[in-house]
């Protein structure tokens, strides 16, 4: 396989992290605090990750061509979150955009300038097509090329390191992508057809995620995702719940999403709306044990009062200056213990800085 990397540099990437028995003991610690959270959420400490950017980055484009130098971009910055001693946990991912599993429906993809690949378009133009979509197989797409570059990664990775799953998105943000925007309409034309989308769906995520933990030795009931440990078996993104009511997805939508998260054994949800009236649905499943929002759309504080106490909640993304983080730093957390925080820096000093006053500040673990 091809790589612009030389022989050197390919031969020094299982050490850009440490290795032996510190290591592996740091590692099970990290593990350990975000089982906590997830297991004591009354004795646990929030957990903080410190996103640091790394220098001379290749494009996107190129790394989506060079199997190995995506490895190296990913754990080049690995190595800055270790060396902070923060909670990021070390993982990379065969990382590919959104539109992985819309493509193996059929639906064509775009690569926009310094950006992952996107869905081009809907992979069909009439409601009337949805019968007859063909299910996806591990052959269908980019599957191949993910698992080859899986089976690659697997001989380089540090010691310490996991790979997490590429991404799946959700039975309704890919049912989204396949059928487009005509879908919100289908709702009241042929509501039938909507669910039997979404069904396809979701057989086929049920699949494919487990055949691939499998390729990654993904086992445990515990698994990585964005620099975390959590419990179950992988996330969805459910951004497009966004343009829909609540009612709507109790009636469509929720049950395919439960559905899914039995038959894989559980795991968390990524959603980047603004509104949040569809919330309490969406974590009503105890099955759920994570959710990531952005702080700057919802209020932390008032969910903290009404999410279920055992729900770990998660930053999307939040920013060193942000008034989220000096909120923190004041020392007005959210009377949710179980927080993660993904935080985002200028530099080493600023996220030294920002590491060390939110560890001062935050609620500390009970014996």
């Amino acid at each position: 396989m091809k790589t612009r990397l030389d022989s050197a540099t390919i031969a020094s990437l299982p050490r850009l992290l440490p290795s032996g028995p510190q290591a592996r003991e740091r590692l099970r610690r990290i593990e350990e605090r975000y089982r906590r959270m997830r297991e004591d959420p009354d004795g646990c400490a929030p957990c903080v990750q410190m996103i640091v950017p790394t220098t001379d980055n290749p494009t996107p484009e190129e790394q989506f061509h060079d199997p190995l130098l995506m490895l190296k971009t990913q754990l080049d910055s690995l190595r800055l979150s270790w060396e902070l001693g923060d909670d990021r946990l070390p993982a990379v991912r065969v990382n590919f955009g959104t539109a992985i599993v819309a493509h193996a429906f059929g639906c064509a993809l775009a690569f926009p300038t310094g950006s992952l690949p996107a869905a081009h378009g809907p992979a069909i133009a009439s409601v009337e097509e949805i019968a007859g979509l063909p299910r996806p197989t591990r052959e269908s797409g980019l599957y191949p090329k993910i698992f080859e570059w899986t089976e690659l990664w697997l001989r380089y990775l540090p010691e310490v390191a996991r790979i997490q799953h590429f991404d799946i998105q959700s039975p309704f943000n890919t049912a989204h992508l396949v059928r487009g925007n005509d879908i919100l309409t289908d709702f009241y034309d042929d509501p039938s057809a909507v669910e039997t989308l979404l069904a396809n769906v979701t057989d086929h995520m049920i699949e494919i995620l487990p055949a691939y933990n499998r390729a990654i030795h993904s086992v445990g009931g515990w698994f990585a995702d964005w620099g975390a440990w959590w419990q179950g078996a992988g996330r969805i993104s459910n951004c497009s719940l966004h343009m829909i009511s609540p009612a709507f997805y109790e009636e469509y939508i929720r049950a395919h999403d439960d559905r899914f998260f039995a038959a894989v054994g559980g795991g968390r949800m990524h959603y980047c709306g603004t509104h949040g009236q569809t919330l309490a649905a969406m974590t009503a499943n105890p099955l759920l044990s994570g959710l990531d929002l952005d702080p700057k759309l919802h209020d932390f504080w008032k969910l903290a009062e009404t999410l279920p106490r055992n729900l770990v909640l998660c930053t999307t993304a939040t920013g060193a200056r942000d008034e989220f983080v000096r909120r923190l730093l004041r020392g007005d957390w959210p009377a949710k213990r179980n927080l993660s925080i993904y935080c985002y820096c200028r530099d080493m000093d600023e996220a030294r800085a920002t590491l060390a006053g939110l560890r001062a500040t935050m609620p500390k673990e009970k014996a």
